[in-house]
């Protein structure tokens, strides 16, 4: 009875974090939804910014091995925390 009265809501609940979600997120439009479907909405959007830092995460985790590795072609200006602040977005 649920997913037949709220299958926006319903749909957005089911569907795990990923990149497909987070362009379904950015079309809805949330004037159009109810507010059971905009909760989902935000519940939904912070499944995906777990999902991102995760996988920041890992990519991070890979960039220790390389600078231990080759330690003077590691410059601060090539750092995560230095690009992290040099983002154009």
């Amino acid at each position: 009875m649920y997913a037949s009265r709220h299958p926006v809501a319903s749909a957005l609940e089911a569907q795990p974090p990923s990149a497909a979600l987070a362009v379904r997120l950015d079309s809805l439009g949330l004037a159009d939804l109810d507010e059971l479907a905009v909760l989902e909405v935000v519940a939904a959007w912070e499944r995906v910014a777990a999902w991102v830092a995760a996988r920041q995460a890992i990519a991070v985790a890979e960039l220790a091995p390389v600078r231990r590795a080759r330690p003077s072609r590691a410059s601060p200006t090539r750092s995560p925390a230095a690009r992290h602040h040099a983002t154009r977005w």
